[in-house]
Parts: structure tokens; C-alpha cells; sequence
């Protein structure tokens, strides 16, 4: 099957209804009442997990034992600090949707914690607000949830603010109406005791994505620790005595939801590149918002080598271990050029960006912007743990070629 007729299958998915036991409506999901505590530790095994898998790995493959020894113990160093990541309890922007009476009533529950980790960030009345409103606050707040009240709602509006969150990405709470969803799947979820009806288009809170974080961890911690002597430091050398300015490149990218975040790169530009780009927008080779130029005359001669190789993205790894990236996703994209999406480009901001993704091994720059877009959704419909471990084994050889890099 062709990615592109996995993306439209995936559009075309049916919402289900699902029988559920009247004693699970009594309280909210056990991931809204795990303890920190309870989290923390689950997370230090997965953690101490990956560290020893990694490590016997390594010895496998004749890692001498002294450098070895060296990052285990880093490693176990750190795990606590990195375990408190993953199981920390990520605070989400929430906007309730529905009549003045109803918004009021869903603000207290919020208001009085009744779910950890939602905070309220707007309220949206249907019978005065437009679908425009609800756009914009989705924009300006980096919203990651939505609770949708139909009681006393127009249908119509309520099925418009629905499929407004629902292109972008963005998992909604609707109680009590079950409209049909083109891509969300359905799910009960529960808040003080309320039924609400989810719609996901983007995995839900599981061990899966628990593994997905360990999994992060422990190959930024691994790649930086291999890495850092005979490619990171070498680089950084290389880009000081060739070049005038910094050997770090800090730009503003869209994180999960649009939140925005620095990234990190090997600077392989001159200074002021940044500043010359309205100049060369005429020479852009590549259709849609963003800017590719194969012979970029702001490039320098050692970064042409550092893109070619993909060794500029590699203090992502950073981002990674920050939890603003991860290492498959799609590539986070420049706030400048989000604002220019059409609204179903916007559903790739619903997951973490990452280091690299389907775009990346299937020919990166020689791929025209919507295709790019379409791969993006289907990585985000499709997603797995063995998909990324694949994806993960697919970009080594071509970065290590520089297949599709300009």
C-alpha cells in the first residue's frame, strides 16, 4: 500500500462505539490518579532498562571496558533526573466549549483539580463565538485539550469547533453527543465522574509512549556520550578555525501543540544568513512555506560537509534529552512558516517533533511540501515503537550518504 493511500484510509476511519462497564464511570482513568511517587518508579526501571540493555550492547560489540564503565556511571548518575521527566505529570492547556452555563461549570471542575495536569487557559461560548475565536486562542495558548459541551449547543456549531480541533490536531472531550469523527478514534474518558467521549488523532497516554520517552533517553544519552569525542568535539574545532562566530545555531522552532522551543544546530551558515534570507526567497526550490536551495551561497565550505552528513542536527540531541524533541517525529518547523499552514498541515504539530522521520528516508528535499505533509500524518496515524526503531535504522545509512541533503 502506498503512503499516500495510507493517509487517505486513515482520514476515512469510522468512529466506533464501545460497551463500557457502568462501575468504570465512577471514576476518572487510573493516569489521571497515578501518584508521582508510583510514576517515578516505574519510570527508574524503564530507565535503568534501557541503561544495561545499552550497555551489554555495547560490550557485545567490543566497546573497551574503561569508556564503557565511564557512561554507565554518568548514566546512573543522571537516571533520577531523567526518570522524574518521564514520570512526571506534563501540565496540558485545556479550553472548555459550550453555553456561558456549562463553561462556568467545567471551569470550577478544572479550577478545583479534579484532573492533574489540565490547567484552564479559555472558555469559548458556542452561542456567541465563532469557530475564528476558537482558532486563534488554539494558536496563542499552545491548547493541547479541549472539553466540548453540546448540552444546549447549535449541532452545527458543535460540530464545527469539533472538526476545527480535530484538523489540527488537537484531543477533545465531548460530552454528552457522539458526532462521527473522519479521524480521531474514539475513546471514553472520564473526568469527576462525567463520561466525556475523547477524540485522538494522536497516540494515547500509555506505556507505549512511556517507552517511546525511555527510549529517547537512552539513545541521546548513548549517541552523545559516543559521539561527543570523535564527531561533536572534532566539529566544533572545525567550525571555530574556518569560520567567523559561534559554533551553536539557536533558532525558535514549533514544539507539540505549536509551543514554541530553541533548537539546536551546528552552525553551518555565516553570521548574519538569518538576515539574507528575504534576498534569496526568489531562488527558493521547493513548493510551500518553507525555503530549500541546493547551492545556498550562505552555506560555509565546512558546513556544506556538516548538512551533507546531517552532523548539524546532531546537538538535537540536547532537545531530546529535554524532552522538546524526540528521536523520530516530524522535523519541527519554523514558527514563521506554521503560520502559513493550511489547517490539516497544522495536525503534524499534535506529537513531538523529532530528529528524523519518514520524510527523511524517503528522499528529504527531492519530496514537494504536501507529500512531505501527507508522510507526516501517516507516521503520526501509523505510529509504533518497532515503526521508529525501523526509522531509526533506515536514517543511519542515509545520512550516512547524504541521500536527499542539500
Amino acid at each position: 500500500m502506498s503512503g499516500a493511500d495510507g493517509f487517505h484510509m486513515s482520514t476515512n476511519r469510522l468512529a466506533t462505539q464501545r460497551v463500557v462497564d457502568p462501575a468504570a464511570r465512577e471514576q476518572p482513568r487510573r493516569s489521571l490518579l497515578r501518584s508521582d511517587a508510583e510514576r517515578r518508579r516505574k519510570a527508574e526501571r524503564l530507565v535503568d532498562g534501557a541503561i544495561w540493555l545499552a550497555a551489554f550492547w555495547l560490550l557485545g560489540r567490543g566497546v573497551a571496558i574503561v569508556p564503557l564503565g565511564l557512561g554507565v556511571a554518568l548514566s546512573l548518575v543522571v537516571r533520577r533526573s531523567l526518570a522524574a521527566r518521564i514520570g512526571e505529570t506534563v501540565e496540558r492547556a485545556v479550553v472548555v466549549i459550550g453555553t456561558a452555563r456549562s463553561n462556568l461549570h467545567w471551569a470550577g471542575v478544572i479550577g478545583m483539580g479534579a484532573a492533574r495536569g489540565l490547567k484552564l487557559s479559555g472558555r469559548i461560548d458556542v452561542n456567541r463565538q465563532s469557530v475564528v475565536e476558537l482558532r486563534r486562542l488554539l494558536h496563542e495558548r499552545s491548547v493541547g485539550c479541549v472539553i466540548l459541551c453540546t448540552d444546549g449547543a447549535p449541532s452545527t456549531k458543535v460540530a464545527a469547533m469539533l472538526r476545527c480541533c480535530e484538523i489540527e490536531g488537537i484531543e477533545v472531550w465531548l460530552l454528552p453527543s457522539l458526532p462521527a469523527a473522519a479521524i480521531g478514534r474514539v475513546e471514553l474518558e472520564s473526568l469527576n465522574g462525567q463520561p466525556m467521549v475523547a477524540y485522538r488523532s494522536t497516540p494515547a497516554p500509555s506505556w507505549r509512549l512511556a517507552a517511546k520517552r525511555a527510549i529517547d533517553l537512552g539513545g541521546a544519552a548513548l549517541g552523545l556520550a559516543v559521539l561527543g569525542p570523535f564527531v561533536l568535539l572534532p566539529t566544533a574545532i572545525a567550525i571555530r578555525l574556518t569560520s567567523r562566530g559561534p559554533i551553536f545555531f539557536r533558532q525558535m522552532r514549533c514544539g507539540r501543540h505549536g509551543r514554541p522551543f530553541a533548537m539546536y544546530k551546528f552552525r553551518s551558515m555565516i553570521v548574519d544568513a538569518e538576515a539574507q534570507r528575504a534576498q534569496l526567497q526568489a531562488a527558493n526550490e521547493t513548493d510551500g512555506p518553507v525555503f530549500k536551495m541546493k547551492h545556498d551561497p550562505r552555506v560555509t565550505a565546512i558546513g556544506r560537509v556538516l548538512r551533507k552528513l546531517s552532523i548539524d542536527e546532531l546537538p538535537q540531541l540536547f532537545n531530546v534529552m529535554r524532552g522538546e524533541m524526540s528521536l523520530v517525529g516530524p522535523r519541527p518547523a519554523i514558527p514563521a512558516e506554521v503560520a502559513k499552514y493550511e489547517p490539516w498541515q497544522r495536525r503534524r504539530l499534535s506529537v513531538t517533533p523529532g530528529l528524523t522521520c519518514i520524510w527523511q528516508v524517503s528522499g528529504r528535499n527531492r519530496i514537494g511540501f504536501d507529500r512531505w505533509m501527507e508522510l507526516d500524518l501517516q507516521y503520526i496515524d501509523s505510529w509504533s515503537i518497532s515503526g521508529d526503531l525501523q526509522l531509526i535504522l533506515k536514517t543511519i545509512p542515509v545520512a550516512a550518504v547524504g541521500y536527499g541533503a542539500s
